[in-house]
């Protein structure tokens, strides 16, 4: 949504997701390259490889003109979460 920041999109996931049952242990992040970065198959030794972490801070915008997403002023158009373990 607009204007949303990380801590409210964990928490939407923690809600819809039944395996997380605390919102701060999800982990966002998103592609160093938007374009190529969710197209390329993970490598099983480094899995998070082409990955950034989504900082706090960041808001998200919809942009409707362009039909896409911002996160901090780049274009975001795939986010990738993790659920940490003890």
């Amino acid at each position: 949504m607009e204007g949303d920041t990380p801590a409210k999109i964990q928490a939407r996931i923690a809600r819809s997701e039944r395996g997380v049952k605390d919102a701060r242990r999800v982990e966002l992040y998103q592609w160093e390259d938007p374009v190529l970065g969710c197209r390329k198959i993970p490598s099983l030794d480094n899995p998070m490889e082409g990955l950034i972490p989504v900082l706090q801070d960041m808001k998200f915008s919809i942009d409707t003109t362009e039909n896409v997403v911002r996160c901090g002023g780049s274009v975001c158009p795939t986010l990738v979460y993790k659920v940490l373990t003890s």
